[in-house]
């Protein structure tokens, strides 16, 4: 486990390198067949990714771990750091990432931060660097739990960054089905799904890791039909400041428009309707 860490938190600058190598790997692929449909959305993509990589190494992990760390205070054991607890502390991270993720989906003021991800009209590996600025801000409380139940804050944090790894490869439309792995792993197929704006596909398939919890939750659907991909706004600005805060500004608005305190926080805080 400590030999993992310390791969990680070495190597950390090296492995962003090679995931955005991956991206742009696929756009030459595309310009080579002739479809350079993706290329505007792929460096908007890794724009919004090297801002957020930045913030997340110089500023936001330091700040989770600390907020871990104070939690780890009020443990209630303390779970010995070993191959099994770590293999439960990862299954017990894409569990609370699926309700974590679901919320997401419902409450407008997660959405607000979570759609920047879904924004992307294309879908392949740099949709997987499209990531939220706010989100590590708050984000890692969902984990506390974990924390206070005795699990080590380094261990739930790397179970973490390695779920977010995993998802990196589910990002393309090249992948097609998997067979069997698709009723137990979340796959490109079953990721499309949850990126599309098909209105047989929304709010579906929020697992990180496994798809099993989609299953068991009723929030399972297959790919049929072919996804269309892009949240239902348009965003005004294609630069990455527009994509991470277009859409707060549009809630707030609404939210002031609403009349009155109470109306402004059931807009803020009210779940969606499906």
């Amino acid at each position: 486990m400590e030999n993992l860490v310390s791969f990680l938190r070495e190597n950390r600058w090296s492995i962003a390198l090679v995931l955005v190598g991956m991206a742009l790997a696929g756009l030459a692929i595309d310009r080579y067949k002739g479809r350079a449909r993706h290329a505007p959305e792929t460096w908007l993509n890794l724009s919004v990714f090297a801002i957020g990589f930045t913030l997340n190494n110089l500023v936001y992990k330091a700040l989770q771990l600390a907020g871990m760390s104070f939690f780890g205070g009020f443990a209630l054991a303390h779970i010995p750091l070993n191959a099994i607890s770590f293999a439960a502390a990862f299954v017990l991270v894409d569990f609370i990432y699926y309700w974590r993720h679901r919320l997401e989906h419902i409450i407008p003021v997660l959405w607000a931060e979570h759609s920047v991800h879904h924004s992307s009209e294309e879908f392949n590996f740099s949709t997987a660097l499209r990531l939220p600025w706010v989100t590590p801000l708050f984000g890692w409380v969902a984990f506390v739990p974990l924390v206070i139940a005795g699990f080590s804050p380094l261990e739930v944090f790397i179970a973490f960054q390695l779920n977010l790894l995993f998802q990196y490869f589910i990002h393309n439309d090249t992948v097609q089905k998997l067979g069997a792995v698709e009723k137990l792993l979340n796959t490109p197929a079953n990721h499309r799904v949850h990126h599309a704006s098909n209105a047989e596909y929304i709010d579906k398939n929020f697992a990180g890791v496994f798809i099993l919890w989609d299953r068991m939750f009723g929030t399972y659907e297959e790919e049929n039909a072919k996804p269309v991909y892009g949240a239902k706004y348009t965003i005004p600005n294609r630069d990455p400041f527009s994509v991470n805060f277009y859409p707060w500004v549009a809630l707030l608005k609404r939210a002031g428009a609403a009349g009155g305190l109470r109306a402004f926080c059931r807009t803020l805080f009210v779940p969606l309707k499906p």
